[in-house]
């Protein structure tokens, strides 16, 4: 484990229960899609994270 990946984990996991109370005031056949996509950007984001290190 690298020293800082346990804040990449904390912030991931900010920002994840952020965009899930979010995603509750957006109508309900959009908060899927959405979800996902945000969920992609994050996986998208921190793999790239991990291997520049």
């Amino acid at each position: 484990m690298y020293p800082d990946q346990a804040l990449t984990f904390l912030f991931i996991s900010k920002a994840f229960s952020w965009a899930w109370l979010s995603l509750f005031q957006i109508q309900y056949d959009r908060n899927l899609f959405l979800f996902h996509l945000f969920l992609k950007i994050i996986m998208i984001i921190f793999y790239s994270y991990n291997t520049l290190i």
